[in-house]
């Protein structure tokens, strides 16, 4: 299969996801939501899910760079913004899925915050506008608490490996080695040589 194929496929899956309708429930499960009973939280809202017979769609992701908030729930429901719930306990799980799936209602007591371009869902703050956040652009990190590290697709459809995929059909090494270096990028071993020099070593 050619990447333009697995791309199409994994950007068909990204949006049957993200706008299908089925919710779409991430949970942070990266060390720090780990450490603060991620897992618990998940095993619970899986049971009582299918205890309702509930249907969503469960994706573990990564930190979203909120730690203190850990474990951080996201539920996206269909056509709305992606609702976040912070310092979810297993025994909150009930009183979530009752209120904000079951009910249509709105737990405002463990509500944190929302991220998405069909705005707030009852008034709450965009997390993308809180101090930790706000002014930060993130390119290595954009898609961490996004994607699910455990689904490749997902990375491809958010641009996994074009980079790459770039490199090795449309550009020669000489041009490879001069947007490493027009990039900026430097080692982290504490003398921040330039990268695109010290490939530029290799080549030839």
């Amino acid at each position: 299969m050619k990447y333009e194929e697995i791309t199409s496929q994994a950007t068909a899956e990204w949006a049957n996801m993200t706008s299908g309708r089925v919710p779409l429930v991430r949970i942070g499960t990266a060390m720090c939501g780990h450490a603060a009973g991620a897992f618990r939280v998940l095993k619970a809202l899986q049971k009582y899910l299918d205890s309702k017979g509930l249907k969503a769609n469960i994706q573990e992701v990564g930190c979203l760079g909120l730690c203190y908030a850990e474990p951080l729930l996201d539920i996206k429901k269909p056509g709305k913004s992606r609702l976040f719930f912070n310092n979810v306990t297993p025994e909150e799980i009930e009183y979530i899925v009752d209120e904000y799936l079951i009910n249509e209602g709105y737990p405002k007591e463990k509500v944190f915050g929302y991220i998405g371009e069909e705005g707030p869902v009852n008034g709450e703050d965009s997390l993308e506008s809180m101090p930790g956040l706000k002014l930060q652009n993130r390119i290595a990190l954009r898609n961490a608490g996004h994607t699910s590290p455990h689904d490749i697709n997902q990375y491809i459809a958010n641009g996994g490996y074009a980079g790459l995929y770039k490199a090795l059909t449309d550009m020669s090494p000489s041009e490879v080695i001069d947007e490493v270096k027009n990039s900026g990028l430097r080692g982290r071993g504490g003398a921040a040589f330039p990268t695109g020099v010290k490939w530029s070593f290799l080549v030839g």
